[in-house]
């Protein structure tokens, strides 16, 4: 097994178990519009972060590097949230 951890991902665990393998093609979405976007929690794992506050911190660098290259970042990066399912029981 190798002990080689990718400079870029300081998240990856090179002795944890071996991901679905999965393509960038097989989690592409395409809105209504026919635009193609990627959810960030469906690359998390596929870019080997085990956990969210990391990669959550890749993001954020992701944003600074686009606006300091000039670019809009809200023409790159939607702000979406994932709603959660909440049930309630009475006692």
């Amino acid at each position: 097994m190798s002990k080689d951890k990718n400079p870029m991902n300081p998240d990856q665990d090179s002795s944890s178990s071996v991901l679905k393998q999965m393509t960038f093609e097989d989690i592409r979405q395409t809105n209504p519009h026919g635009a193609e976007y990627w959810s960030a929690r469906m690359l998390q794992p596929l870019l080997g972060y085990s956990q969210w506050r990391r990669f959550e911190q890749a993001i954020e660098r992701a944003r600074v590097s686009c606006t300091r290259s000039g670019n809009e970042t809200g023409n790159h990066f939607a702000d979406a949230g994932k709603m959660v399912d909440l049930v309630y029981r009475c006692v």
